[in-house]
């Protein structure tokens, strides 16, 4: 982990549904689309603790079935930002991961450098 605390990161993309969830419980409590930011992510988990409890949370617009666990998804975005050093993420629109992933195997079949 010693290389990469010691990166500087200049573009960020979250493309779980759990960072699209947190992104969109932002955008319903007036922050701008497609994006997490270090304090409005910490403010976020701030106003989960203080809820309390799932019947309390103060989110608008999250999914039903997403009540029960965004709490832990918010925990572990505030790890990822704290480990990394985040300040900033944007919401990739789509399967970005899957992407990637296809390209990285295509790359280790054929021997061929992964592309930028």
């Amino acid at each position: 982990m010693a290389d990469w605390n010691n990166a500087t990161w200049e573009q960020v993309w979250g493309s779980s549904g759990t960072a699209g969830a947190i992104s969109k419980a932002l955008h319903q409590a007036g922050y701008l689309a497609g994006e997490i930011t270090r304090p409005t992510l910490f403010q976020l988990q701030q106003q989960l603790i203080l809820a309390g409890h799932i019947d309390r949370l103060p989110l608008q617009g999250l999914r039903e079935e997403l009540r029960p666990v965004i709490a832990g998804g918010v925990s572990v975005m505030c790890a990822v930002f704290d480990t990394f050093q985040l300040q900033h993420m944007r919401i990739a629109q789509g399967a970005l991961r899957h992407g990637v992933l296809f390209d990285l195997q295509h790359s280790l079949q054929s021997g061929a450098a992964p592309a930028a």
